[in-house]
Formats: structure tokens, C-alpha cells, sequence
């Protein structure tokens, strides 16, 4: 392949100063490096825990991530969601899970303030939802993932 600015000989895995790491491995970063960019770009903002009460939550302001727990013994339902003192501007995105810990089942609930493609059920650390404010204190789900 000859695109004009690589040839055939400019393979990836044979880019000299570039692979970082050890012999034979082929990362562009170090393994330090990697882990710089995990944990201060990637997952920068620490997931925050937070406890459903009465049928909402209130997410730190600036916080995205947020680890579930209910007040229920077996069974809660998030209806709302607020962000610090207020509403959430438009366009901004939040992911919830099930906390490490979590041994009954939250329902993400499908109503007023949170339009979803139905009712969420989370009964595992590994379940997530992402949403997204539409103003007012309302969020659309953006994606889901049932992994338990």
C-alpha cells in the first residue's frame, strides 16, 4: 500500500519510539502512561454513591457516574433525578449502576421525568443506563446495558 505518505514498510507494529512497553508489545503508551490517561481522563470524575430516597436521587453537581443503593429492603424505584440545587442542562449525561453491593433490585422507572424505552430492572453491579437531560428535570435514555 502506497497512500503517499505510507509505504508498504511503515507497518504499525513496526513504527520505531512508538510501541512504549516492553519488547514485543506494540502499545503507543507505556503502561504508566496508560494508567495516567485511565484514571485522569477516563474515568477523571470517581462514581458517586448515592441512595434513592423517595423515588429520586441528587447527583453531586458536575458528577456523570452514579453507583445506586435503594432504601428499600428488596426493592426501589428512581423516578427522578436532580442535579445539585437544580434541574440538569440540556444535553447533559449521566450513567447509573447498581452499587458493588447491591443484593435487590432497583427499577428505573418509564414516567414523567425519565422517558425511557420502558422500565429498567438493576439487580447487579454490572447494569447500566445512560440518559440524557432534556431541560426541566427530564431525561431520554441514550443506551442500556443488562448484564446480570
Amino acid at each position: 500500500m502506497d497512500s503517499g505518505i505510507f509505504t508498504d514498510a511503515d507497518q504499525h507494529n513496526q513504527l520505531t519510539d512508538l510501541q512504549g512497553g516492553t519488547t514485543s508489545e506494540y502499545y503507543h503508551l507505556t503502561e504508566s502512561q496508560h494508567e495516567w490517561v485511565e484514571n485522569e481522563v477516563l474515568y477523571k470524575e470517581s462514581v458517586s454513591s448515592e441512595t434513592i430516597a423517595s423515588g429520586a436521587i441528587i447527583m453531586d453537581e458536575g458528577a456523570h457516574f452514579a453507583a445506586l443503593t435503594g432504601e428499600g429492603d428488596t426493592t426501589d424505584t428512581l423516578t427522578y433525578i436532580q442535579l445539585g440545587s437544580g434541574n440538569a442542562p440540556i444535553g447533559y449525561e449521566i450513567t447509573l449502576k447498581g452499587k458493588a453491593s447491591l443484593s435487590y433490585t432497583i427499577t428505573i422507572s418509564n414516567g414523567t421525568y425519565l422517558h425511557l424505552q420502558g422500565d429498567f430492572l438493576m439487580n447487579n453491579q454490572y447494569d447500566t443506563i445512560t440518559l440524557i437531560s432534556i431541560g426541566s428535570g427530564h431525561f431520554i435514555e441514550k443506551a442500556r446495558a443488562s448484564n446480570g
